[in-house]
């Protein structure tokens, strides 16, 4: 502050002699502030080095904190005191050229201006990317991402669409497992009521007076077969919660597929003549050996012949043709008349 510097500036005058050439050189031990000494018109009679200034306005300095020394210089930050008869000590911060203002006013207009259209792009393009994040995470997961330039905020963007891309393929995977897991619960549904239909009309068989007392231990074994089959699927549904998309396996044994065919086909003999529908049944003489999950396969030729059944007119017909392709594989024609519904198996 100049007043601390004027109270150490005194203390050194008074600590030596009063000549101008002693008191010039006190004077130019300091750096950091201008100091003058005036007479009581203003004029200056010492100065610190590099200053030229040769008249200041004792009134104008006594009232005011910044004057005018030129049109070209203002007088800043000053503390002026008497020090001795007629003379005055004047201490300041620094004499500000106008022009200088006037340079350093443009100096940061003109930065401005230029920050601001070196970043107005940059800023632009990061407000794009915010506003694509804001979309992706309001689930819209489409939303292809701009790309501009080639530096670390094109990565970024690269970077988001991969993002969003693996959120919309797992949003797609759980929607395909929630509709797997829809399916199997309808799947269940219609396989639990496949059984409980023929065991029913079995049932009903051996209640009526139609049924000869040598064919009751042929129905009952096909009852005691679907009660099995039904204990089975009721164990599927329990293991509900463990279906996962793709983590199906298969528990393949070898079966002779003509016996299967034959068997599953005489347990719906009761739904067909129920309808008044023939189901016949052509398979080769020799046996088809074949690797399938006996369960599973069980599952698929009962739903094909129940919705034959269902959707086959009263008196039409129903014909299962099974032909061997390969030593391993096969081909099983469900064909339903009238209709000319076919479905085939490989």
């Amino acid at each position: 502050h100049p007043s601390k510097y004027l109270n150490d500036f005194l203390n050194k005058l008074n600590a030596s002699s009063t000549s101008n050439t002693q008191i010039q050189g006190i004077i130019n031990t300091y750096t950091d502030y201008n100091i003058y000494i005036l007479n009581d018109t203003g004029k200056v009679l010492l100065s610190s080095l590099n200053h030229y200034e040769t008249q200041f306005d004792i009134s104008a300095l006594q009232n005011n904190y910044s004057i005018q020394m030129t049109p070209e210089q203002t007088l800043q930050y000053y503390f002026l005191t008497p020090y001795s008869e007629n003379k005055y000590i004047l201490i300041t911060e620094r004499l500000i050229s106008n022009d200088t203002l006037i340079y350093v006013f443009v100096f940061f207009i003109s930065f401005f201006i230029l920050f601001f259209l070196l970043t107005y792009g940059t800023t632009k393009y990061i407000k794009t990317l915010a506003d694509t994040l804001s979309q992706i995470a309001s689930g819209n997961l489409d939303i292809t991402t701009p790309k501009k330039g080639h530096n670390e905020l094109t990565q970024m963007a690269h970077r988001i669409d991969i993002l969003s891309k693996k959120l919309l393929q797992h949003r797609e995977d759980d929607l395909l497992l929630q509709q797997s897991k829809d399916n199997f619960v309808l799947n269940i549904s219609h396989d639990l009521r496949t059984p409980l239909t023929s065991m029913l009309g079995y049932i009903d068989l051996l209640t009526s007076d139609y049924v000869p007392l040598e064919d009751y231990p042929k129905y009952i074994s096909i009852i005691s077969d679907k009660t099995h089959r039904l204990n089975t699927l009721v164990n599927e549904l329990f293991e509900y919660n463990t279906l996962h998309l793709g983590s199906h396996k298969l528990n393949k044994t070898e079966v002779c597929l003509n016996e299967l065919v034959r068997q599953i086909s005489e347990s719906f003999l009761p739904n067909c003549e129920e309808k008044q529908l023939a189901l016949t049944v052509d398979c080769p003489l020799e046996n088809i050996l074949i690797q399938i999950d006996i369960n599973k396969m069980l599952r698929v030729f009962e739903n094909l012949i129940i919705n034959a059944i269902r959707y086959t007119p009263s008196n039409g017909m129903i014909n299962i043709t099974l032909l061997p392709i390969t030593s391993n594989t096969a081909t099983i024609t469900f064909f339903s008349f009238p209709g000319h519904a076919m479905v085939h198996l490989v």
